[in-house]
């Protein structure tokens, strides 16, 4: 197995953040091969023993991956100081050493992913990822649609500007429904402290209610509030989908658009820099000539079309093709049964013709249709 940092193994194994692990280096918790481990060290985590506070780190052989439907009053941790009860005591008979993907206020609800894969985790929650998480919040007063736009333009927070992808208004009707409040949905790609709550009270609209709807591509479809399932094949098909495309993202490289075409992720603000080299014209933009280009010239060798053999005189020109066996040739179904043949009707008998009184006197039998006898010349 190759050589990774030992912040990187113990995020793998579920043992804590990337962050925390740093956190943990830095206290020296972490001991390789006996000895005391440093911030940036390299180890093998099949090959090496790496040990915090004295038990051996393995990293597990397969991942797991669970929705919980997370109720109000539950610590979204794997374990509390203050011994509340929290999201790991809501799941019964599950072996491996799962934590919560995000976090949720113990006030709120809804969807939360549990998982072990420390790869996955970190794709999904860091900013840069841009995954979207949409909520359902119940917010005090009427909110104008003024008050809409801002958030979908952006408001400044005391950490920085946070903007909302998509809001729009949801009418309620039956009890419900109230002048009092509002409930609004909004989506946004970051998962700062207390954002949703922070984003409504900018705006003079205080949360009073909030509940997670989706996370990626992940919703609360057949679970009720401390319900958990585990991920389906095509979920966890589509959820890595996304897990890489953050990674991308995060990394500054190219990404798909939901055009289907393509787009480099932006950058940080502090990391951003000239987006194209060389040198631009007047009006900041980049003449067709100096434009760097981005493909490869393929050689003449490749791009050249293969000449086609001349035909040989000496083989026979090919015939007419011989029809198939009939055991080869495909039958076709019929579109329609076959039509039943209409029975016959037994047409009436003619009647024979007429015969003269002379020709009935001979013997001729007039229901026949054989012509009557000829009669003597001595008659006429």
């Amino acid at each position: 197995m190759s050589m990774d940092r030992l912040q990187k193994i113990l995020a793998r194994a579920g043992v804590a953040s990337r962050r925390a692990a740093e956190d943990l280096l830095r206290e020296g918790r972490v001991r390789v091969n006996g000895e005391v481990a440093s911030l940036g060290q390299s180890a093998d985590a099949e090959r090496d023993l790496i040990e915090l506070d004295g038990k051996r780190i393995r990293l597990p052989r397969a991942w797991t991956y669970i929705i919980l439907y997370k109720p109000e009053g539950v610590v979204t941790t794997a374990s509390d100081e203050y011994d509340r009860r929290n999201v790991i005591d809501l799941i019964k008979g599950v072996e491996a050493r799962i934590y919560p993907v995000g976090r949720l206020d113990l006030d709120a609800e809804g969807l939360l992913l549990l998982t072990n894969d420390g790869d996955m985790t970190t794709a999904l929650t860091h900013p840069a990822g841009e995954v979207p998480k949409t909520y359902r919040v119940k917010a005090r007063g009427q909110i104008a649609e003024a008050s809409l736009d801002k958030l979908r333009q952006g408001v400044i927070l005391e950490d920085g500007p946070a903007r909302a992808t998509f809001v729009h208004r949801i009418a309620h009707r039956g009890p419900q429904q109230s002048t009092d409040n509002t409930w609004i949905e909004l989506t946004v790609t970051e998962g700062r402290n207390h954002l949703v709550k922070r984003m409504l009270e900018s705006i003079g609209h205080p949360v009073v209610r909030l509940r997670r709807m989706t996370f990626a591509n992940l919703d609360l479809a057949g679970l009720r509030p401390g319900d958990w399932r585990n991920l389906r094949r095509d979920e966890l098909h589509k959820l890595k989908g996304i897990a890489r495309t953050a990674a991308r993202r995060r990394a500054g490289q190219r990404v798909d658009d939901d055009r289907g075409g393509e787009r480099r992720a932006r950058p940080a603000q502090d990391d951003r820099g000239p987006s194209r080299e060389g040198p631009p014209r007047e009006g900041g933009r980049f003449a067709r000539d100096d434009r760097p280009t981005r493909r490869r010239p393929r050689p003449a060798a490749a791009t050249a079309r293969p000449r086609r053999r001349p035909p040989d005189p000496r083989r026979r020109p090919p015939g007419p093709r011989r029809p198939l066996p009939a055991r080869w040739q495909r039958r076709r179904p019929a579109r329609h049964p076959p039509r039943r043949p209409r029975p016959r009707r037994p047409r009436p008998r003619r009647p024979g013709r007429p015969v003269p009184a002379a020709a009935a006197a001979l013997g001729a039998d007039p229901q026949k249709k054989t012509p009557p006898p000829r009669m003597p010349k001595e008659l006429f």
